[in-house]
């Protein structure tokens, strides 16, 4: 069985995030550049001959020091948008790592609850129908070792009033509830 750890809409999310910033940064780098480099070259034509040679030099300068901090502030936005997107994961993880302490311990009624938009829900879910399964079966198990003791008392006494049909008449109903526990435990996987 496939399982999604990471919720596909937090992956979409993120991946939309990073790239309306990126196009953002792009746009403004771009406007920025544009304005940068919108200068008149002069009226005559020593002027702009002059004025070019210049600004050729000036440009290449220049624009390795715009895109320079465009590649800072790109790489200073996406770390910032990755540290701000993994508390929807980290955090889940750690309550799903606590659930899972309380399970291993004995308590199966804990659960794991998080937000709808954390990264790994489905995980989540997956733990919890875990809890609820396990749950059962130990309510199940329970009840039937309670079901086989009180039908080992009643054995007792059957073998004690000397009535062997009825006493092996619970002894085959015990031994059909001991296959039936033995059933369920045979269907734990740890």
């Amino acid at each position: 069985m496939y399982l999604d750890v990471v919720s596909r809409s937090f992956r979409i999310r993120l991946i939309v995030g990073i790239s309306l910033f990126l196009i953002a940064l792009i746009l403004v780098n771009s406007v920025f550049f544009y304005h940068y480099i919108d200068r008149g070259l002069g009226e005559l034509y020593s002027q702009r001959v002059s004025t070019a040679f210049y600004f050729k030099t000036e440009l290449i300068r220049d624009t390795l020091s715009i895109y320079g901090l465009f590649a800072l502030v790109c790489l200073f936005g996406i770390v910032a948008l990755i540290i701000l997107s993994t508390h929807r994961v980290v955090g889940p993880l750690v309550g799903v790592k606590r659930v899972a302490a309380r399970m291993a311990e004995g308590g199966l009624d804990a659960t794991a609850r998080f937000r709808k938009k954390d990264a790994v829900l489905p995980l989540a879910d997956a733990l919890n129908e875990l809890a609820t399964k396990y749950r059962d079966r130990h309510s199940s198990i329970c009840e039937a070792i309670d079901e086989l003791y009180q039908d080992t008392c009643e054995l007792s006494l059957l073998v004690q009033n000397g009535d062997a049909e009825a006493a092996e008449d619970k002894r085959l109903k015990m031994v059909r509830k001991v296959e039936e526990v033995n059933k369920w435990l045979s269907g734990i996987r740890v």
